[in-house]
């Protein structure tokens, strides 16, 4: 659970995403500490590419074309977030739960690897001391 939430808030694009992710793992029980860290995948580094890629999907998901951004200024800086904030967050939020989803199946088939593993290797070694 501490995957979905730190993969899920991740996409989060405002500012205190580790102190959403900590209550978030709180209230559900999961990791905190696992959960809080997961959302540092997103940082100075990594936000650019995975903001602008959620862009390009909520964009392609409205039907819209990128719009025009030869006028953008700072001056015209409130009509400017207007045109981007409906595909900002729709692709983040698309990314968020395919995100969410998939990190907690394969965490999940892991964890029932490794025990099945751990099971295999006991009994391995149960019959070979039976046999002695």
């Amino acid at each position: 659970m501490a995957f979905a939430v730190g993969l899920a808030l991740m996409w989060l694009p405002l500012p205190m995403q580790t102190l959403t992710a900590a209550l978030t793992a709180l209230f559900v029980r999961a990791n905190v500490p696992l959960s809080a860290a997961l959302v540092w995948v997103t940082n100075p580094i990594t936000i650019p590419p995975m903001y602008f890629a959620a862009y390009k999907l909520g964009l392609l998901l409205l039907g819209e074309n990128v719009p025009d951004t030869t006028g953008w200024n700072w001056d015209n800086i409130a009509e400017v977030l207007r045109t981007l904030w409906k595909p900002l967050f729709l692709g983040c939020g698309v990314m968020a739960v395919f995100s969410a989803v998939l990190g907690y199946v394969v965490v999940n088939l892991l964890w029932r690897f490794s025990v099945v593993r751990k099971r295999q290797k006991r009994r391995l070694a149960d019959s070979r001391t039976s046999q002695q």
